[in-house]
């Protein structure tokens, strides 16, 4: 425990970040960044739309820059964003071919989705509760129905949503392969590591 929180000290003492790093920064900021807006436009009683996601997009990237910017090494800053881009593009597209068919995705999930990207606040206009939104959506988290709701106005593809899930997982990865790389310096264990957490 001690060498993991020695890492991220280790990060940020030393702004040493690697690509991998920054790659799980900017795949996990597609995800946050975005739903911050879109969640602060709910409390003021903005519906969700495209503009959160904009929004969202310039800050992730306004902070990348801030953060991770070097002057001296401008081939490690763009790297990340090309790898996150085509990673992102490419979880999308898989949603295309396969679909989601648990009966928690379609029964509430993809409902609450579609409509808080019809215009539905949470925060202020209430589902009835006999209803199978109404049962979930009055205490389940909404971060992936609000971006959800996001990129379906971008896509008009009901279960481009479920993007985010292999989104996470690839953000996960290279955030574990960066993780045990500084604590073991070897890069096949840490491949492997990395799979199999």
């Amino acid at each position: 425990m001690k060498k993991i929180i020695d890492y991220f000290k280790s990060i940020f003492k030393k702004k040493e970040y690697s690509i991998y790093f920054k790659t799980a920064y900017l795949l996990l900021g597609s995800l946050l960044f975005p739903t911050i807006v879109a969640s602060t436009g709910l409390v003021l009683n903005i519906s969700v739309n495209i503009f959160d996601y904009i929004i969202g997009i310039i800050l992730l990237f306004g902070s990348y820059y801030y953060f991770f910017y070097d002057k001296n090494n401008k081939k490690d800053f763009f790297i990340p964003i090309i790898i996150s881009i085509i990673i992102y593009l490419m979880c999308i597209a898989v949603t295309y071919v396969f679909y989601d068919n648990t009966q928690d995705g379609l029964s509430y999930h993809l409902p609450a989705t579609l409509k808080l990207a019809e215009g539905w606040n949470p925060v202020y206009h209430h589902y009835d509760k006999g209803s199978i939104i109404g049962i979930w959506g009055e205490h389940y988290p909404k971060f992936i129905w609000i971006n959800g709701a996001m990129l379906y106005q971008i896509t008009k593809h009901v279960f481009s949503p479920t993007s985010f899930t292999f989104v996470i997982v690839f953000a996960s990865l290279f955030l574990y392969y960066d993780i045990i790389y500084r604590i073991t310096k070897k890069n096949l264990l840490s491949m492997i590591s990395s799979l199999l957490i």
